[in-house]
């Protein structure tokens, strides 16, 4: 079999997305080169995106529907945050918010 041509795709992209979307495909047992040719094999087969583009709603987690994985992986999100330093202090999280709401409250703001 004689040598496959290939080209290069070049993309700039966020760190965190980067690391989070390659864990993403290693547990799928693929890494970014292999999940970008299937993207684009997609893209060629159906003659445009695979997918509906469109802005999600922004709805809280309901835990009464969620799956003990949806959960756990809904929690590991925050844990993953927390361990790599995503996250504010309890205390000043709560002074933005009293801030933020000080028109609805009763209570001055700090």
């Amino acid at each position: 079999m004689l040598g496959t041509r290939t080209d290069t795709v070049r993309a700039r992209i966020a760190p965190e997305l980067k690391n989070s979307v390659e864990r993403i495909f290693s547990s799928l047992g693929m890494n970014s080169s292999q999940a970008i040719v299937l993207f684009f094999k997609q893209v060629e087969l159906h003659n445009g995106l695979p997918f509906e583009v469109k802005i999600p709603p922004n709805s809280p987690l309901n835990m009464a529907t969620m799956t003990d994985e949806e959960i756990d992986a809904a929690l590991q999100v925050g844990f993953d945050d927390i361990a790599a330093g995503r996250c504010i202090p309890l205390e000043k999280a709560h002074a933005d918010f009293r801030r933020r709401h000080a028109k609805w409250s009763n209570t001055p703001s700090r």
